[in-house]
Order: structure tokens, then sequence, then C-alpha cells
């Protein structure tokens, strides 16, 4: 469970921010946007199993700020990033890039989800991880 002070101490430090950061390092250094797409995907589910990103990002959000607010976080940070990786990745044409990375975000925010509310967080971070990456080899071939 987090506390209210470790809840307002990260909250000060924007959360939402902090992931993102992290997100984009884990892309930097790779050389195949494919390999980058994954990378950062990856990095969201391990994420997922921090209390303080569960409970500030995906639990407590959408009712905390307003689920208008929440989007604007969504599409500022994560959707931005998932358009110009698949835009990067070329696996689309520039008309689909838009809807995939609706649908791409859809279904990592919803396995991230899962190892949030998880009894076991290492073995659901495990097979959300096989998961993220069979979905992205599957949908980038």
């Amino acid at each position: 469970m987090v506390s209210r002070s470790q809840y307002a101490h990260r909250d000060s430090k924007n959360v939402e921010a902090e992931t993102a950061g992290k997100t984009l390092q884990a892309t930097q250094g790779q050389a195949d946007p494919a390999a980058a797409l994954r990378a950062g995907a990856l990095v969201w589910i391990r994420l997922a199993s921090d209390p303080v990103v569960q409970r500030i990002l995906l639990i407590d959000a959408p009712s905390v700020i307003g689920w208008e607010r929440w989007r604007e976080m969504e599409q500022r940070y994560a959707l931005g990033m998932l358009r110009a990786a698949l835009e990067a990745t070329r696996a689309f044409g520039p008309e689909l890039v838009d809807v995939f990375a609706h649908a791409l975000l859809a279904s990592l925010n919803e396995v991230a989800l899962l190892v949030a509310r998880s009894d076991d967080p290492g073995t659901a971070t495990r097979t959300a991880e096989t998961v993220v990456d069979e979905l992205l080899r599957r949908l980038l071939r």
C-alpha cells in the first residue's frame, strides 16, 4: 500500500513525466524503430509493478484528475510516443498510424492494469512482458 506521504512526494515530482522519461531513456540507442518501441513498451509494463505508479497513473488518475485531464496526459506522453514509434517503423500507412497507436495504447494500459492488480506482480510482469513482446512482434512483421 502506498502511504499518503509517498503519494504526495512522488506526485509532486510529476510521476507521469518520470515515467515518460524512463520510457524514452529505454528507447535511446536503439537503431531499429521496432526494437525501440518494444523497449519502451516493456519499460511501461515493468513500471506498472511500482505501487506509486500504479496508484497515480493507473488506478486513481482518471477519477482524481478527471477523465479529460487524464486523456490530455495520455496524449502528451504515451500516445505521442506511440505515434512517433509506429511512424518510424513504417509498418502501416500514414492513415492507419493514429488508429494503431490508440489500439496499442489501450492494449498496453490493460496489460499494465493486470500487472498492477495482480497478487503476484513478479509473475504477472514476466507474463505481461512475454505477451507484449509477442503482440508487437506480430503487429510489426
